[in-house]
């Protein structure tokens, strides 16, 4: 892995657009409807309510105003979020103030719920467990959503159904406009990959070539993250996408200076603000907080495993050059 990684010093978005939005990833809560074998306990337990509205609404006119100048794009995930009842409110707020609104969820709702909610909200991640989800009710749901907006899918690999998650796989990228990613998973969201065989291995490693290429696109798309470029000591770029640096061992960074809470930062279900899901730097502090201080330089990483697709997707720099 370190060897792999020595060809590389740079680490940039694939277009310089990407980089032009802070991206405010938020998790609103532990309520959720699915209780997944990978999950880790604490992202379903339903420990952690919806914090009030009009508290969310209070930081994010704040962060809006904190960012001036710059697009702003909120990307709340759970826990469930479409469980919520002030969900589609609160996303109605935000546009209504210019910002541009996604999330993620695992697609259960019912079919009305999504037809209501499309005005108020530009992209929506939705990621297949195979444990739980119905899949032509899933199926249901992306095609009513793909014709008016940007539809990601995540299948969730687990090793055990590992084939029928490619089956799956396969019918997704039938639809026009439907991104997709078969998404490795790690261990309790921690350093370690879950244990994949060596043909298994080599499907996550080849999905670009054999789905992701596959995508039939007719119209286009703002995209606020994606694909990263690995710059080489020697000049040369080589675009990957966020599941490929987990896949191949490519996510060690340590030492290197990462853009994590300049081009976005996260929220917990508590509010506490940081950099990124790896925890690097710590709490900035609360949405609460009156004199909050959001960063403005890059942090060194400390972590031999940047395991979030989220914080992947920001630049990082090794400060020993090239």
């Amino acid at each position: 892995m370190m060897r792999y990684m020595a060809d590389y010093v740079r680490i940039e978005h694939e277009f310089p657009e990407y980089a032009s939005y802070v991206v405010i990833n938020w998790c609103l809560s532990n309520i959720c409807n699915y209780a997944c074998s990978y999950c880790p306990d604490e992202l379903h337990n339903r420990s952690r309510q919806w914090l009030p509205l009009e508290e969310i609404k209070g930081f994010c006119e704040r962060a809006i105003r904190h960012y001036e100048g710059k697009k702003l794009y909120f990307e709340f995930t759970g826990g469930e979020v479409t469980l919520w009842r002030d969900f589609i409110p609160l996303c109605s707020h935000l546009k209504s103030l210019g910002a541009e609104v996604g999330f993620i969820s695992n697609g259960s709702r019912a079919l009305d719920w999504w037809a209501s909610a499309i005005p108020h909200f530009d992209q929506v991640c939705l990621s297949f467990h195979s444990e739980l989800a119905k899949p032509g009710h899933f199926l249901d749901v992306v095609k009513l959503l793909h014709r008016d907006r940007r539809v990601h899918v995540n299948v969730m690999m687990k090793p055990e159904t590992f084939d029928y998650c490619v089956e799956f796989a396969r019918k997704v990228i039938e639809l026009e406009n439907v991104s997709i990613a078969l998404q490795p998973l790690v261990i309790d969201f921690q350093d370690r990959l879950y244990v994949y065989t060596d043909a298994q291995k080599a499907v996550l490693a080849g999905q670009q070539e054999n789905f992701s290429s596959k995508v039939r696109y007719t119209r286009q798309f703002t995209t606020y993250r994606g694909s990263m470029a690995a710059i080489t000591r020697k000049g040369e770029r080589n675009v990957f996408p966020a599941h490929h640096f987990i896949a191949t061992g490519m996510n060690n960074w340590f030492g290197w200076d990462c853009y994590i809470g300049v081009e976005q930062i996260v929220v917990d279900m508590l509010g506490n603000i940081k950099r990124g899901w790896c925890d690097v730097g710590g709490v900035i502090g609360n949405i609460l907080d009156p004199k909050l201080m959001l960063p403005v330089v890059p942090i060194r990483c400390n972590k031999t495993m940047c395991h979030c697709n989220f914080d992947i997707m920001a630049t990082k720099i090794d400060q020993q050059g090239p």
